[in-house]
């Protein structure tokens, strides 16, 4: 009797419940990436929610590795907090438990990915933000996440490769790949039109990390251009001091930012510089290319890297971004070529794109992983 060939299976981890309607960017990325690897033809087995919630779910995966269950790979995305502490009452009540289910099913033969979204808490703006003996616990924890990292991966996934350079114990790593993330696909076509720009701006606004200022003075001072800023509204008080009829504010997540973008002709990316920006892929940089949209950013900064490599936008700085803004008000040419290059870009850049790339580079051997589809090879 010939055998019934299985479906294509994995494991996916996360250390807090997935939300069905995300409004930031880390818990977007987690869910896109599930989609994805569904998309991709993967029967996904969810480890996720609150510690209990997990260990009941990791104690039965366990018993049905042991007893034939075949998956393919495993695959996790850490959290913004540290995995032992992201209880409700932020207690280590589990603080092995994640780590060792990674361990088993390595040991399995299984190869163990995990997505590292952020190192936030190793610089200036995250020790002011947070009281001392607060923040000393938390590097504890995350430092001890990092040493776990060490015995239960194959690979260490990060918005880019140069971020491992600011990841304790894995700056010379060869288990280091750049993970991006991916994009929605939509290609609206090219709303431009000689003398008017619209542009979108959509995320946080506070300083220092989110420090539009010289983005909201350009637009101060090049008629015609119009700016929509969708920020949170707890940070209304600071959209309130930009003082111009042609910027718009607005409070939108989700499936809303959708009507934004077809309505935009470029989105925006400039921000104060800030060492922070030297390794991170925004998820809204993506979020524009799969809405077709070119994207205006900041030199000096990875993103600014992936724009210049592409040609799916403009990289400007403080003497250049009035003198940009002032060419594409008068010439609608400039907006519809990078729109045309944004589209021939979009597939490549999905979320469905992403999870091939991670099941492509775990189960491949290391000597012929794929290259990363946003940056050079970096093992």
């Amino acid at each position: 009797m010939l055998a019934v060939p299985r479906s294509p299976a994995m494991v996916f981890h996360h250390p807090l419940p997935v939300e069905q309607q995300p409004k930031v960017g880390s818990t977007l990325h987690v869910t896109r990436m599930i989609d994805g690897f569904k998309a991709a033809g993967y029967d996904v087995e969810v480890v996720a929610g609150y510690s209990s919630d997990r260990v009941r779910t990791m104690r039965r995966i366990r018993q049905e590795v042991k007893a034939g269950r075949v998956f393919d790979f495993v695959y996790a995305e850490s959290s913004t907090t540290p995995t032992a502490l992201n209880d409700r009452h932020h207690l280590p009540i589990h603080p092995f438990a994640d780590w060792s289910f990674l361990r088993f099913l390595r040991r399995q033969g299984l190869p163990v990915g995990l997505f590292y979204p952020d190192i936030h808490w190793r610089f200036p703006f995250y020790r002011s933000a947070v009281h001392p003996v607060k923040r000393r616990v938390a590097e504890i924890f995350y430092r001890f996440d990092l040493r776990w990292y060490q015995h239960v991966l194959d690979i260490l996934f990060l918005p880019s490769s140069r971020m491992r350079l600011s990841v304790p114990g894995w700056e010379h790593s060869e288990r280091v790949i750049g993970l991006a993330p991916g994009g929605d696909i939509e290609a609206f076509e090219t709303t431009h039109r000689d003398g008017q720009l619209h542009l979108f701006y959509v995320g946080s606004i506070k300083p220092p990390l989110y420090d539009v200022h010289e983005l909201i003075a350009a637009v101060t001072k090049v008629a015609n251009v119009y700016l929509t800023v969708c920020c949170p509204s707890g940070e209304a008080e600071l959209a309130a001091s930009f003082h111009c009829d042609r910027i718009s504010v607005v409070h939108l997540h989700g499936d809303a930012l959708r009507e934004q973008y077809r309505m935009c002709d470029a989105a925006c990316l400039v921000y104060a510089p800030e060492r922070y920006r030297d390794f991170t892929m925004p998820v809204k940089l993506f979020e524009a290319i799969g809405y077709a949209r070119p994207v205006l950013t900041s030199a000096g900064t990875a993103a600014a890297d992936f724009i210049e490599a592409t040609g799916t936008g403009w990289v400007v700085d403080a003497d250049t971004l009035v003198p940009t803004l002032t060419q594409l008000v008068s010439d609608s040419a400039l907006v519809t070529a990078r729109h045309d290059v944004v589209v021939a870009h979009q597939r490549e850049h999905s979320w469905e794109s992403r999870a091939r790339f991670v099941a492509d580079s775990l189960m491949a051997p290391r000597n012929k992983r794929p290259p990363s589809p946003t940056e050079p090879r970096t093992s």
